[in-house]
C-alpha cells in the first residue's frame, strides 16, 4: 500500500580530480566580493568532486562562481567561491545517474540521457527503492527511490533491473542498465520530485 501511495504522490561528476598539491594553476582570488560564508580555502587532498559534495553545490556552479579556474588542479591554501545564495534557499546536489559524456536533453520537467543499451545506471543519491518493474504504463521498466527531506527519484525505460523494492541503495550504486521498453530509442527517462511536485530540470543540481 506504501509503494502504490508513493507512485501516486510521485505523479500528481565527471570522474573526480585530485588536487595537486606540487603545481599552482588557479590563479587566487584576489578580496572576492563575497561574505566570508562563502569562501572554501583548498586543503591538501581536496577535489573539485569533494569540495562540491562538502558544499553541497555542483561543480559547474564552483567553475561559475570561479572564472579564474582554467583547469582541475588547485593549489592547498588557495580560496575559490563556494556559492552566492541566500541561505533560505535550499540546495541539493544529485550524482549523474549516467557518465558524464552521454547526451542529456529534457522536455518539461524530464531530463533524458541518450546512451546505449546495456549501460549502467546508478542511483543519483542514497535512498530506498519503494517501486521497481512496469508498474506504470508508458514508462517501461521504472525504478523509483525514495531520498530524505520527501525527494523522490524516477529512472525509466530501463533494460534490466538490479534491485527489488524495500532495497536501501547508495549513491552511485548500480541499479539497472539503460534501456528501450516503451520507447523509440534506447535511454533513460529521469526526473526528481520533492514533496510530490516535479522539479525543473534546470534545479537539479549534477555533482
Amino acid at each position: 500500500m506504501r509503494n502504490i501511495f508513493l507512485l501516486s504522490v510521485f505523479f500528481c561528476i565527471s570522474a573526480c580530480q585530485t588536487i595537486d598539491s606540487d603545481t599552482q594553476t588557479f590563479r587566487k582570488l584576489s578580496s572576492p566580493p563575497v561574505s566570508s560564508r562563502d569562501i572554501y580555502t583548498i586543503k591538501k587532498g581536496d577535489s573539485l568532486w569533494s569540495i562540491a559534495k562538502e558544499n553541497n553545490i555542483s561543480i559547474e556552479k564552483i567553475l561559475e562562481l570561479n572564472p579564474n579556474i582554467r583547469s582541475n588542479t588547485v593549489f592547498p591554501g588557495d580560496k575559490i567561491i563556494i556559492h552566492k545564495t541566500a541561505k533560505s534557499e535550499q540546495f541539493v546536489a544529485w550524482s549523474f545517474p549516467v557518465k558524464r559524456s552521454i547526451k542529456k536533453s529534457s522536455s518539461g520537467s524530464w531530463i533524458f540521457f541518450q546512451g546505449n543499451g546495456g549501460e549502467a545506471i546508478s542511483a543519483a543519491k542514497a535512498g530506498k527503492v519503494v517501486a521497481a518493474g512496469a508498474v506504470i504504463p508508458g514508462y517501461g521498466n521504472i525504478i523509483l527511490i525514495e531520498h530524505k527531506d520527501q525527494y523522490l527519484s524516477f529512472y525509466g525505460h530501463l533494460k534490466e533491473i538490479l534491485v527489488n523494492p524495500g532495497d536501501s541503495v547508495s549513491e552511485g550504486e548500480i541499479i539497472a542498465s539503460l534501456g528501450q521498453t516503451e520507447a523509440s530509442r534506447p535511454m533513460l527517462r529521469f526526473q526528481i520530485r520533492h514533496q510530490g511536485v516535479p522539479l525543473s530540470p534546470s534545479k537539479v543540481n549534477f555533482l
